[in-house]
């Protein structure tokens, strides 16, 4: 602003220009089923669509309560754009066999350009075929777009 209270036209097209990545930013959640898991078999929890108006980045938040049966059972996720689990991943493991239940979460940023994007919650169970699936009970996708 040149004088207290007035604004010159540089100023007010870069105003203008803070205004539309801000309104750019999208948010969003699902939330999936109850998913058991087959021993060694990787599968789709829960995923998320993302429609980006510009390049960005999305950042995905996924959680969801891991159960076994099998005390040593593991439950292994990751959050990726593919079928399979990806190299940064969340794990968990039985701590007995009152069918105990553990917390998995984890987040991804992935650079994006503009258009549909869909993101995959990915479980794997690891339980030496006890006979029981593992269970991933309450998955949870968020996301936040951010423009630039």
């Amino acid at each position: 602003a040149d004088v207290v209270g007035y604004y010159q036209r540089a100023d007010l097209v870069g105003i203008t220009s803070r205004l539309g990545v801000l309104e750019a930013a999208r948010a969003g959640e699902v939330i999936g089923e109850t998913a058991q898991l087959d021993d060694l078999v990787e599968a789709e929890v829960v995923s998320i669509e993302v429609d980006a108006p510009v390049a960005g980045t999305v950042v995905v938040n996924a959680s969801g309560a891991a159960s076994d049966m099998f005390a040593g059972g593991k439950v292994f996720c990751s959050i990726t754009t593919g079928s399979t689990l990806a190299a940064s991943t969340q794990a968990w493991e039985s701590a007995g066999s009152d069918g105990s239940i553990g917390q998995l979460a984890g987040s991804r940023a992935f650079p994006v350009g503009a258009g549909t994007h869909t993101f995959n919650w990915i479980c794997q169970s690891a339980t030496s075929d006890n006979g029981q699936p593992a269970v991933v009970s309450s998955p949870t996708m968020t996301y936040v777009f951010v423009p630039g």
